[in-house]
């Protein structure tokens, strides 16, 4: 059984690790990028869901601007990493997030934290 939307966006505020699709197939941080900014996008989301009729709503472009504004200083994305999140969390506001999933490919399904994942090895010198 799939998280309700405010269980996983529960999971997603407290740094839990939540499923989701891939969207940049360039590389982690890439990727990363992407999925932070969809997730926020959609955590904060506060409109109607249907934000989607051929076009996204002007509500809908005004809010994920604000986000991606907000976030950019730190991130940097790019237009297609801003293009690939604001679409993914419009399928995730549009469509639910359990339905969304189940679109997808199983190839495609991921594991995304809300803080880029760091490991320390035991012989990293703590300097670096």
């Amino acid at each position: 059984m799939m998280d309700t939307k405010e269980t996983v966006i529960k999971k997603w505020k407290e740094n839990y690790p939540v499923h989701s699709i891939e969207m940049g197939g360039i590389g982690p941080s890439y990727e990363q990028a992407i999925q932070i900014l969809a997730w926020e996008i959609y955590s904060t989301w506060t409109g109607a869901d249907s934000i989607i009729g051929g076009n996204y709503t002007d509500e809908y472009t005004r809010f994920s601007d604000e986000v991606t504004n907000r976030l950019n200083k730190f991130y940097g994305f790019s237009m297609a990493q801003v293009g690939a999140a604001r679409n993914l969390a419009a399928h995730f506001i549009q469509n639910g997030h359990a339905e969304t999933l189940e679109k997808f490919d199983d190839d495609r399904k991921i594991l995304v934290t809300r803080n880029f994942p760091t490991f320390k090895s035991e012989q990293q010198d703590d300097r670096i």
